[in-house]
Formats: C-alpha cells, sequence, structure tokens
C-alpha cells in the first residue's frame, strides 16, 4: 500500500542490499555531484555543519576573524545554529518572488557592509542566477557558497559557480543523515585572496572537528514503523498551527556521515534518475488538484526536479485556515522555513521574505509516494476527491461520418499524423483484416480530442490499439483535459470485460504526460519509444536554412553545383520505382520497415498525400525520397541513395526541395520519420542536421 510520509522511506531491497554493499570510498560517493576533477568532496551528517566549515575555514584561509556571512532572508533559522554559537556576523539580504537575489538592494547595502561569503539558495531544487552570484562576489572579491540543500542533484545552472557547493541529500533520499560539500579550490577569487592551499586548509579544519556522527537506530526504527503501520498515526494534527511556536530541538554536535547513511546511499545512488522522474510526475499530478484556495505556483518549471511542491494562498488568514484544514483531514502540508529573528523584527526590509512565509504552503512529491498516495493528497484539497479530478461531462460519441469531414478534423489537431488518418484505417482493416473505430471525445458538447482504433476480437476477447492518438482539438492539452480523453478511452474498454487497450499516445515524454497516463490507470507496456524531428514549416524559407548544420548546409551547396535535376510527382510509375528499391533495401539491410502493400495501398485511395521526389544526375536517377502528407503535416517515408547520388550529396539537395515544395503546398510541420541513433547512427546525423525540433513520444501502454 502506498504510504504518506514527509520523508521517502527506504526499500526493503535498498536496506538489504546496503548490509552486503561494500563501503565506498568519499570520493566514489561523491561522483554524482562532483563537475570537475579538481573538484574535493567532503561528508557532513547535515549542511549545517559545511556552512560551519566552510566559514571556519575562511578565518584560516583569510588569516582573519569573523567573516561577514550573507544570507538571503527566506533562509531556515535552524540551520544556522552553529554559525551563531561561533558568533559570526549575519547580513540577510532580500530575495524578489521569483526566489532570486534583489541584487539592487544588494549592491546599495555592500557599499556599508561587506560581504565575505555569500551564500546563494537554489530553492526547492530549481536553479537561482548563479552567473549574477558570481558576478557579485567577483566584484566584491568574496567567497560564492552554492546552497543546494533542496537539490537532489547538479543540473543546469546549479554547482557550476561556487567556490563551495553543498547538498543535503539526507532531505531528498531515505538515509538517516548525509550532506556533501563540494570544494572547487581553483578559482580566480581564491587565488587573489590568498597563496594558501584550498584543500589542506579545508582539511585542516575537519581534523579538528569532533569525528562523530548520529545515531541512526530511531530513524531506522521510525521509518520502518511508517512503512508498517497507517498514516494517520502521525499525520493527523487537529490543532495544529501554520505558524510553530514551539523552538526546535539544538542540533547535536556529531558532524559526519554515519556508515549505515554511507551503505544506504551507495545502494540509493544507481536508482536516481528514476527518483528524480517520481518527483516529477508526483508534482504534475498534484498540480493538477487546485483550487480556489491556492493561486499559481511560485516554480513550475518540471524541468528540474523539485524537492517540495510549493503552493501560494492569497493571504495569511486564507493560509492558516487552509493549513488547519488539511490538517484536520491528515494531509502531509508543511509551512516552511522558520525566519531568523532579525528577520522578523525588520520586516520594511525583508517584506518578500515574510510575504512568502506567511502565504505558502507545501506538499512532499518524494519519491516513496506512488500514484494513490499523490492522489490522496491532492483530494485532500478543498472539497475535492481524487475522483473529481475526471469530470463527468466528458463523453464518447463513436463517429459515423465519411472521410471528408475526418480530414476537417484531422486539420483541426495541430500536429496530425500518418497513423491517425483515414486512408491509414482503411489501409490497415484491409491487410490486417480488422475492424477501425473511430471516436470524437466531447466535453460539455465540444469535441476536445479524436481517435482512430484498430480491433480484433477474438470471442468476448478483443485488442484495441490507438497508434499516436488521441489527437487534441487545437493543441488544448491542459492536464485535467488530457486525463480526462485518457480517463475515458480506459473506461469505454474495460479490462475486466475482456478488453485490452493497448495505445502509443501522441504525447511528448515529459513527466506531465507520464503522470496523466499513470492517474488514468496506464501501464507502461515496452521501453521502446518513437524518436525524431519536426521542422516549422511556418518559417520563411530564410530562418529554415539558418537551422541547418554548417556541414549539412555546405553539402547542400555542392549537391547544387553537380547539376542534379530533381523531380517530383505522384504517378504510379515513380511510387512504384522508389518502392521497388525499398523492398531491396529491406533485404540487403535486414530491416523491416512499414511494407511495400500500405504506401500502394494508401495512394490507390488518395495519390495526392503522397509524394515521390527523385534525383538525377546525367540521364539516370542517383535518389529518391517519399514524403507522405496527412492533414497539415507531412512525413518523411523513404530515402534511396545510389553511390553516385552520395558522392554528390543528393538526398540533402532532395530533401531541401520536399522542404519548400511541402511548405508551398500548405503543411505546416515537416517529420523526419523517425531518428535511431543506436541501430542507423550515420542516418541520425544526417537527419539532425537539418535543425528540427526532437522530440520524444512517451512510448507503448496498456489500460489495466
Amino acid at each position: 500500500m502506498s504510504k504518506i510520509t514527509l520523508s521517502p522511506l527506504p526499500e526493503w531491497r535498498v536496506i538489504l542490499k546496503s548490509i552486503f554493499t561494500k563501503p565506498l570510498s568519499e570520493k566514489e560517493l561523491a561522483k554524482p555531484w562532483v563537475f570537475r576533477d579538481s573538484d574535493v568532496p567532503y561528508w557532513f551528517s547535515r549542511s549545517t555543519f559545511a556552512m560551519l566549515a566552510i566559514s571556519q575555514w575562511w578565518e584560516v584561509y583569510m588569516d582573519k576573524k569573523l567573516p561577514t556571512i550573507w544570507i538571503p532572508d527566506y533562509f531556515c533559522n535552524q540551520s544556522l545554529q552553529f554559525l551563531r554559537e561561533s558568533n559570526f556576523p549575519l547580513h540577510f539580504y532580500p530575495i524578489t518572488k521569483q526566489l532570486l537575489p534583489d541584487w539592487e538592494t544588494c549592491r546599495d547595502q555592500a557599499l556599508t557592509i561587506k560581504p565575505d561569503i555569500f551564500i546563494l539558495v537554489h530553492y526547492f531544487g530549481y536553479p537561482s542566477d548563479g552567473k549574477g552570484a558570481l558576478q557579485f562576489c567577483n566584484e566584491h572579491k568574496c567567497i560564492l557558497v552554492e546552497d543546494a540543500a533542496h537539490s537532489l542533484i547538479p543540473q543546469q545552472d546549479i554547482g557550476l559557480h561556487g567556490e563551495f557547493v553543498f547538498y543535503s541529500l539526507h532531505k531528498l533520499l531515505a538515509i538517516p543523515n548525509g550532506a556533501v560539500l563540494i570544494q572547487r579550490p581553483k578559482t580566480k577569487v581564491l587565488r587573489e585572496l590568498s597563496d594558501k592551499n584550498p584543500v589542506e586548509v579545508m582539511n585542516q579544519i575537519l581534523a579538528a572537528m569532533p569525528q562523530d556522527s548520529p545515531s541512526t537506530w530511531f530513524w531506522m526504527f521510525k521509518r520502518n514503523l511508517q512503512k508498517l503501520l497507517p498514516d494517520f498515526l502521525w499525520l493527523i494534527r487537529p490543532k495544529a498551527k501554520y505558524v510553530a511556536d514551539i523552538p526546535h530541538e539544538p542540533i547535536p554536535f556529531k558532524p559526519f556521515q554515519s556508515k549505515l547513511s554511507c551503505r544506504l546511499l551507495a545502494s540509493e545512488i544507481p536508482h536516481m534518475n528514476k527518483y528524480a522522474l517520481s518527483r516529477q510526475i508526483n508534482q504534475a499530478i498534484l498540480r493538477a488538484y487546485y483550487n480556489s484556495y491556492e493561486e499559481k505556483a511560485q516554480l513550475i518549471n518540471n524541468d528540474y526536479v523539485p524537492y517540495m511542491t510549493d503552493f501560494g494562498c492569497k493571504t495569511k488568514a486564507y493560509a492558516e485556515k487552509y493549513f488547519r484544514l488539511l490538517k484536520e483531514k491528515c494531509s502531509p502540508v508543511m509551512g516552511w522555513p522558520d525566519l531568523p529573528p532579525e528577520v522578523l523584527t525588520e520586516s520594511g526590509n525583508h517584506s518578500v521574505a515574510l510575504e512568502l512565509k506567511k502565504t505558502k504552503l507545501f506538499f512532499p512529491i518524494h519519491q516513496s509516494l506512488g500514484i494513490s498516495a499523490v492522489k490522496k493528497i491532492g483530494g485532500s484539497f478543498g472539497n475535492k476527491s481524487p475522483k473529481t479530478l475526471g469530470e463527468n461531462n466528458y463523453e464518447l460519441e463513436w463517429y459515423k461520418g465519411g472521410k471528408e469531414k475526418w480530414c476537417d478534423w484531422i486539420d483541426k489537431t495541430g500536429k496530425p499524423n500518418l497513423m491517425q488518418l483515414w486512408e491509414y484505417g482503411e489501409v490497415k482493416k484491409k491487410i490486417e483484416r480488422c475492424k477501425v473505430k473511430r471516436g470524437l471525445i466531447k466535453h460539455n458538447g465540444q469535441t476536445v480530442a479524436i481517435f482512430q482504433a484498430l480491433v480484433k476480437s477474438w470471442g468476448p476477447v478483443g485488442v484495441i490499439r490507438i497508434n499516436r492518438g488521441p489527437l487534441i482539438i487545437n493543441g488544448n492539452d491542459d492536464f485535467k483535459i488530457k486525463y480526462n480523453i485518457y480517463k475515458t478511452l480506459r473506461e469505454t474498454w474495460p479490462w475486466w470485460k475482456g478488453k485490452i487497450l493497448l495505445i502509443a499516445p501522441a504525447l511528448v515524454e515529459r513527466p506531465e504526460n507520464l503522470g496523466v497516463l499513470a492517474l488514468a490507470h496506464f501501464r507502461k507496456r515496452t521501453a521502446k519509444q518513437w524518436h525524431s524531428s519536426m521542422i516549422d514549416l511556418s518559417l520563411e524559407e530564410i530562418e529554415i536554412r539558418k537551422n541547418l548544420n554548417g556541414k549539412w548546409r555546405n553539402q547542400l551547396k555542392k549537391a547544387k553545383k553537380s547539376n542534379i535535376k530533381i523531380k517530383n510527382d505522384n504517378s504510379v510509375v515513380s511510387l512504384s520505382w522508389l518502392l521497388d528499391r525499398y523492398k531491396q533495401m529491406m533485404k540487403d539491410k535486414s530491416f523491416k520497415g512499414p511494407s511495400v502493400e500500405l504506401y500502394i495501398d494508401l495512394h490507390s485511395l488518395n495519390k495526392n498525400n503522397l509524394y515521390v521526389f527523385q534525383a538525377w544526375l546525367d540521364g539516370q536517377v542517383v535518389a529518391g525520397i517519399l514524403i507522405v502528407r496527412h492533414g497539415t503535416s507531412c512525413t518523411y517515408q523513404i530515402g534511396w541513395n545510389s553511390p553516385i547520388g552520395r558522392k554528390v550529396h543528393s538526398n540533402n539537395l532532395l530533401l531541401w526541395n520536399a522542404i519548400l515544395k511541402m511548405k508551398q503546398h500548405g503543411c505546416i510541420f515537416f517529420d523526419m520519420g523517425g531518428i535511431d541513433t543506436v541501430n542507423t547512427p550515420g542516418i541520425a546525423k544526417f537527419k539532425h542536421g537539418l535543425g528540427g525540433e526532437e522530440y520524444t513520444l512517451i512510448g507503448e501502454w496498456i489500460g489495466v
């Protein structure tokens, strides 16, 4: 059963594996968080000890006392315990509503309070302004520390710029303690500040610390208890307050990571990518449950791995009321952080941090939460239940019209594909002896999506396959709309009635779409995915040409100088010529593509959808390609090249002419027809050269 907890729970297999896993060295354990060969990792039990070590390191490295440490005002006060006990001067600089440093105010304040150590926080796993922070620190000759305590792994701008970066892995992984500090010992600022060896100084600081680690037995006991007992025993807080009045317990001075934590972490590292994706999917699902209590989330970019998901309420009163309501429903809602007293007492200088503290709520989205747990959390919002994300005013209407009207629907879908074309269904019906079912999915009487399904039946058992569908009308792909579309499909063919629904959705692979299918009770069937690229033909010719790879463009120029003549038509003769070569090519290269019969039948039903382009040189055809049109899009289907054609780069000229011709015919998108870097790396490189927008579809799924 999926459990609801604030922190991730260790999996039984990870616990067992950790017992037999050989301990890794500190350097081996830190590999996922190290960018450069010169970077040096150090392991602590918590990141607060990393901040202390950096501050003490500065004193020795600079031969000075008490550096002034700049910290964002939206910061957890408990983490400053050891800096305060050591009497380090702390200055709290303001942030913006986008959770970035307020650089204008920072520069004004730096005129009177010089920073020695500047801490930049990457809030909730999203990158802050690392380049801006580096520029600020270079201007004021201070050390840049990147606080990536909310980040699972280094991503893009996280961990690139600081002399130090630290990650609090015990917050994101199921380990009792563990934080890694990465030291970058070779920077311009370090060379200007001192001629000492930065690494030797840090080793000196760590050697002076007590070599103690926190006890782990209580953590293990609690986590295993949470895995076994009902959620409500630790989630219910009937009288919970949004702002906690009870101070945190002091942190024991046990600075270094425990052995058990090292072993568990070593067992967790191979699953990091899976954990990252789970967090992204859970966040996408949870945000689909918004209601009137919430405004838009502060951070919505799913390209990064989130720590928690954040909801911004309209007012403080709203937040406090909603917090109590959710706690009574056993929801794992949190307020964050406990702001420093300096920020609380100087409200005029820290208005944004105080507003964020008063109005933001947070929910866990960690990898231990299954779909049912996320649904339960989302269902606690307002008066919603998990069922009401699906709306009753979605219905499926079987299409009974003809080809012409279906083509009109296809044109309204934005990026149609061959597999949803009317003619494709008719050909498949003939070749595979199956039924074709076409449907319109409607919301409040308006068609929001269309699909074409191939159905095979054996008595009461039926297999329904939808390939590259459904297609959403007018590109309206809101999470809730997509969820209700796929929920409607699954409910149309329930598995318990002997109906097996196989679907390869026309959805690109991203966390939101994975969340849609998981929430609608689809399960991944195969790991195989369709990868391709698409050229935007709505651009001007000069823009399309600019997007070409330099080498590809040079080959095109050479081809134009080779006296190649391009001819194109849709005659039976030209198609038969190309299909003969295609058939031989499949035999010679031992691959299986779409059948020759498929293309012949498609041509017989509508020859205006198939275009053959031939390259002629010295009176003979040296290369040819087939382009198939489907609505406002078209796809590069077949390419054949002779040795002479390859020598003069005839395929470059063929494709360029095809792109321009299809643009003239009113096509908006030109699909490269699949890119396989593993089995056909040469062809993949050629297709990459056209500079299209690459995409990967979500793969094959089954409704269960």
